[in-house]
């Protein structure tokens, strides 16, 4: 099993979400934090291609999934979401739960469809395996599907290009 990266506290997470944007040449307009509207989210304005993006993004630590006979499946937990707190995925805004790691001393970004675990009373988990996470490693994205989910995982380098999959993936008219 690799190495990952210290679990860090929540202005550790936004400083390597900032730089993770800064590495793939995002434009960043501004960071917001959304408590207010949005419990534990975060709007960033960017601009991509000449257009202005809203990015509703909720951000967490990766880390192990405490499952002893499968150690390679890693996860983020994820809160109550309300179908109606989140705004839908649009050709300009979008919303995701992200989850951070340090992995063998590399930043790796990885991004769910926050509408996929909408519902639940209770905490849930978005699952990534550790194998995934090395085949972004090793190309820089990464798309596919882990444990019936599908999952867009990054480096500090790629974050737009993850982006825009995830827009066209995830988009409702």
């Amino acid at each position: 099993m690799e190495k990952f990266g210290k679990v860090m506290n929540s202005h550790e997470l936004v400083l390597s979400l900032e730089k993770i944007l800064v590495s793939s040449n995002v434009l960043i307009r501004s960071i917001e934090n959304c408590d207010k509207e949005l419990k534990n989210f975060y709007l960033l304005k960017v601009v991509h291609n000449n257009k202005n993006i809203s990015i509703y993004i909720n951000v967490r630590n990766i880390g192990s999934a405490y499952l002893p006979n499968k150690p390679y499946i890693f996860r983020r937990q994820v809160g109550k979401l309300s179908f109606d707190d989140l705004p839908l995925n649009s050709n300009n805004c979008i919303s995701i739960l992200a989850g951070i790691t340090r992995f063998n001393e590399k930043l790796m970004l990885v991004c769910w469809n926050p509408f996929y675990f909408i519902g639940h009373s209770t905490n849930r988990s978005c699952y990534v395996l550790e194998n995934s996470i090395k085949k972004a490693m090793n190309l820089g994205l990464y798309v596919g599907e882990d444990c019936k989910t599908p999952v867009f995982i990054c480096d500090e380098n790629h974050f737009i290009e993850i982006i825009d999959i995830y827009m066209e993936r995830n988009m409702v008219d």
